[in-house]
């Protein structure tokens, strides 16, 4: 579920899209911060947050406060995408990667969980407290150590889709899907870890716990 009316802005503004905009924003809670964004060198104007509140721009603070619109998740990531990310920091290309990797044949929600794993891990103590040195963490995920490319060399569809549900994740605009997971399986194998956590999702080809 979508947190705030604001999260398409609140994603963009992460990546340094909407330096110029009167739109406020609490990414200094969020728990992954976004550093050294390259300028952007368009203006938005009014009408480019239509997706955001149709026919009328938000000018009070109470209007901000309102109610979020029903807005899809396909809807959030492709707008994000579609607004062209900038080249992405060392950790968030991490996160994109570890989506891209592990789920890029998911659906979206699918997707945005290991997202969501990989940021529960950096907020739990069991595990590093960077994006990076989770996703490179030894033995944790396969894609890291089975010596191909761990991002494509040109950026297709699929990448810029990753990039997009990374930035959604870590800018915390979409409720965790995974309900707190910290670790996931694929359905097709039984490890026999399984048995010593809680059961969070089934998504997709993926099964998550906590």
């Amino acid at each position: 579920m979508l947190k705030s009316k604001r999260a398409i802005a609140l994603a963009l503004g992460s990546l340094g899209l909407l330096a110029a905009a009167d739109v406020s924003t609490d990414l200094q809670a969020a728990p992954v911060v976004l550093q050294d964004a390259p300028p952007v060198t368009f203006t938005l104007e009014a009408e480019d947050f239509d997706f955001i509140q149709p026919l009328a721009a938000v000018s009070t603070q109470a209007e901000i406060e309102a109610p979020a619109h029903d807005i899809s998740l396909n809807t959030l990531v492709r707008n994000v995408r579609d607004y062209g990310t900038p080249e992405l920091d060392e950790e968030m290309r991490c996160l994109a990667s570890a989506v891209y990797n592990e789920a890029r044949g998911e659906p979206l929600e699918g997707q945005l969980a290991v997202a969501q794993v990989v940021l529960n891990r950096v907020d739990d103590r069991r595990w590093p407290s960077s994006i990076c040195a989770v996703v490179y963490q030894r033995s944790q995920f396969s894609f890291t150590f089975d010596g191909k490319p761990d991002v494509p060399a040109v950026p297709n569809n699929n990448w810029k889709r990753a990039e997009a549900v990374a930035v959604v994740a870590a800018t915390e605009n979409w409720e965790d899907v995974t309900d707190e997971a910290v670790f996931f399986h694929a359905t097709y194998v039984q490890p026999k870890w399984r048995r010593a956590f809680e059961k969070t999702a089934d998504i997709g080809q993926h099964i998550f716990y906590r």
